[in-house]
């Protein structure tokens, strides 16, 4: 039998659904933003202005052709349609926390509901539960060294930096990340997917993990626009030339949000088939275990997770201050508002709370690298001390800074990193 559960929104979530609104989407007025319904605003539009209004639509973003900011400005100047009208003509509204925007990158949603989906979380708990499994069990990872022929000069060698997975049952099991003297992850990626019964989707023992979609809500009463900047990123150290950047504005969960109604079950039956298919395998038994105890595995990952952000946040904090005020010399709010030390803060009363046993986790869009995968395991074995991600970085991207990988870090005005939430039983 499984349990229900809800989910509170500890730091500001986006989980997006690939789409974005556009300033010929949108309007500002009243600290909110209107997402309009194109078809409804037609409908405002007298017929002798509908050609007007459709030239300038197909012209939105040629200074030349169309003058206006957005939409919005456009119907309020152009056409006469005031802002106690938008209410009319807009699909809903949303709280715009951080002031002017351009485009919004969109959260997932069933017309104007939002929601959590339960692919979302099960993505994050088959993580969890790979990466215990693999902590277990005593996986380790080298980083490796290979010397080949330079193909336009066979009298010269080059020196090839590649991960080795070690199996615990010794160098007979050993797989070499390397496809024809390229580094190649996949392949370890792939044996891994071997090991803990996910490479076939037919299958994939997480078909016993049944999570359902959280009930909906309102858009209007449960997002908010927030503007997020990156705190670090290979480009921040590119050689030549000052590099400029711009924050983006992305729809959230508001802090303090509470998503409810999601049921979390492990099915006996899909265990029982697919023991059928696995036989005695040990391993196999391990992950159900471990899949039984998903809970205990979330917990681990985001507390091994949080220790490495405090840690990367902390040794690299006079690095990343210089970077952010290079890069975002023109952004005032960012300039002014932007501390290292909060951030520290902010991911230190969460990492309180995980201490204290709440169940805390990371979701989303924006969450970074570490959030989505064993990176912080392949990292430690390399490096023979924790959360040193330097020469992995490395190893994976020529461009990265041995110091500071992964880089790209995202957090909001405020200086939250984003997808934070605690899951609560009821």
């Amino acid at each position: 039998m499984g349990k229900v559960f809800k989910i509170k929104v500890l730091s500001p979530t986006h989980i997006g659904n690939g789409n974005s609104f556009k300033p010929m989407d949108i309007g500002e007025h009243g600290g909110f933003i209107y997402v309009f319904d194109l078809d409804k605003v037609i409908e405002k539009i007298s017929e002798e202005k509908l050609e007007e209004f459709t030239e300038l639509i197909a012209n939105f973003g040629d200074k030349s052709r169309n003058r206006y900011r957005n939409l919005g400005e456009m119907l309020l100047e152009g056409f006469g349609i005031k802002q106690d009208q938008w209410g009319e003509i807009s699909l809903y509204k949303v709280k715009n926390k951080d002031g002017e925007i351009y485009e919004i990158y969109e959260e997932i949603k069933y017309g104007n509901r939002v929601y959590i989906p339960g692919s979302s979380i099960k993505g994050l708990i088959k993580t969890a539960v790979i990466y215990c499994f693999l902590k277990n069990e005593g996986y380790s990872f080298d980083l490796r060294s290979k010397k080949i022929k330079d193909k336009n000069n066979q009298n010269r060698y080059e020196t090839v930096d590649y991960l080795c997975m070690i199996r615990p049952e010794g160098k007979e099991k050993e797989v070499e990340g390397l496809t024809k003297d390229k580094p190649d992850l996949s392949k370890i990626e792939g044996e891994i997917r071997k090991d803990t019964f996910t490479s076939d989707p037919t299958k994939d023992i997480f078909k016993c993990l049944k999570i359902s979609d959280s009930k909906w809500l309102g858009a209007e009463e449960s997002l908010e626009v927030r503007k997020v900047f990156v705190a670090n990123t290979t480009s921040f150290i590119k050689k030549g030339g000052r590099i400029k950047m711009f924050p983006s504005a992305v729809e959230c969960f508001r802090v303090g949000q509470v998503l409810t109604n999601i049921h979390i079950s492990v099915d006996n039956k899909i265990i029982y088939s697919l023991s059928k298919e696995y036989g005695n395998n040990p391993k196999f038994t391990k992950m159900i275990e471990l899949i039984r105890e998903w809970d205990t595995c979330l917990k681990i990952f985001s507390q091994d997770l949080i220790e490495a952000e405090i840690k990367f946040w902390e040794e690299q904090r006079s690095t990343i201050d210089r970077n952010v005020r290079n890069v975002y010399r023109r952004f005032s709010d960012i300039n002014r508002g932007f501390s290292v030390d909060k951030v520290v803060g902010n991911l230190k009363s969460i990492k309180r709370l995980m201490d204290s046993g709440d169940l805390v986790f990371r979701l989303g869009k924006f969450s970074g690298y570490l959030s989505h995968s064993i990176g912080i395991l392949i990292a430690n074995n390399i490096c023979g001390k924790p959360y040193n991600l330097g020469k992995f970085g490395k190893m994976l991207y020529g461009t990265a800074h041995e110091d500071i990988f992964p880089l790209t870090r995202r957090i909001t005005l405020d200086n939250q990193t984003l997808g934070w939430c605690k899951l609560m039983g009821v």
